[in-house]
């Protein structure tokens, strides 16, 4: 008993991966019940929420893994972290966020004292400019973070549920939506779509696709104070979630090849990430910034169910220990995967899932040209 004690208390963590989907935002459609409160050139774009949101992950994160277990350096070590966005504003926001939070004021570099820091161009007011700074190479010694990103059209690593990236996802989704089980719920719901018509005197006829953007108005109008539209009652509210729900994990994700094609770049990715880690080699913290449809397809594929869109700055970890074993924690609860013999499963047990969607040539399997 006493070995055993011993080994557990042994065990360190030498290897976490986080995907997040980006904070709160901007509706990316207008209606008559939100029309005044958004600026219609700013559909789509990160609010001050979202922004806080991924603030307090990263200061969490670095309580967690900077003061409580010594994973990373107090201040920026670039062979222990690689942080990667899909290309959208909101997303590479999200993560300039979370790292200004891992990383905060006060812990960026200092200029040396005899160096060359002046640009070529003239900066007429070097002298105000290099008092305030005092000695800092950016004001509060800001500590920047490299984020990497890709095309979406070339992106299967985070993106790989995009029409753009894969050709093959939009044949999927098409039979999808011609498939028994959507036009069943269709029928299901009509009802209640005539009411939401109705009491929120939309315009176009309301279906699935239509019902998923007025729930997800509604709830980015929540997240930046509005109060649920008149006539909208909270049994509406819930039934819209459950109907965005629906669309995020059934289109495509229902459909075994399509979550290979969104989940086995980033999966080859995660797996030889933890094995460099288990050889001393490579980052200890890889952090990928991208959206509930990524997070959705992941959680699929790992056999998460779930009913609910991932909200908003919803995060999915990975944490590799010592003793070759990996939690997954979806917002922080941890996930007993189906193929594990315990709540952390033996990295053999986690790998053999993860390889279970590998694809030898994701080109060829989108039915990419090129």
């Amino acid at each position: 008993m006493f070995l055993v004690l011993l080994s557990v208390a042994a065990a360190e963590l030498v290897f976490v991966a986080e995907v997040s989907r980006h904070g709160a935002r901007s509706p990316t459609k207008l209606y008559d019940f939100n029309k005044e409160h958004w600026d219609e050139n700013m559909l789509g774009e990160l609010t001050s929420v979202g922004m806080r949101q991924h603030f307090l992950i990263g200061k969490e994160l670095s309580s967690r893994y900077v003061k409580q277990l010594g994973l990373l350096s107090e201040s920026l070590d670039s062979t222990q972290i690689y942080a990667r966005s899909t290309d959208y504003n909101r997303t590479l926001q999200s993560a300039y966020s979370q790292l200004s939070g891992l990383y905060p004021p006060k812990t960026g570099p200092k200029i040396p004292q005899r160096s060359y820091f002046l640009p070529p161009m003239k900066v007429s007011s070097f002298n105000e400019y290099d008092e305030e700074l005092a000695g800092a190479a950016i004001i509060d010694l800001i500590q920047p973070v490299p984020i990497h990103s890709a095309k979406s059209k070339n992106d299967h690593l985070l993106h790989g549920y995009d029409k753009d990236a894969c050709p093959r996802i939009a044949q999927i989704e098409e039979s999808l939506r011609n498939s028994v089980n959507f036009t069943n719920k269709e029928q299901q719901w009509t009802s209640f779509f005539k009411q939401v018509k109705d009491t929120l005197k939309v315009k176009e006829e309301v279906n699935i696709d239509v019902a998923s953007n007025i729930e997800t108005a509604i709830t980015c109008g929540m997240y930046d104070g509005l109060a649920i539209p008149e006539g909208v009652t909270e049994e509406m509210y819930v039934e819209l979630c459950k109907v965005h729900g629906f669309k995020k994990f059934f289109l495509p994700f229902s459909d075994s090849e399509a979550q290979k094609l969104s989940c086995s770049e980033f999966f080859k990715e995660t797996s030889w990430r933890m094995q460099d880690a288990q050889a001393g080699k490579g980052v200890k913290f890889a952090y990928y910034s991208a959206h509930d449809t990524t997070l959705a397809a992941f959680l699929t594929c790992l056999s998460v169910t779930q009913s609910l869109n991932p909200p908003f700055a919803s995060t999915l970890v990975f944490q590799l220990d010592s003793d070759n074993t990996v939690e997954v924690l979806y917002n922080d609860q941890p996930m007993k995967l189906p193929g594990c013999s315990s709540a952390k499963c033996s990295f053999s047990e986690f790998n053999g899932i993860l390889k279970g969607y590998f694809l030898e040539d994701i080109q060829t399997a989108c039915q990419l040209k090129n």
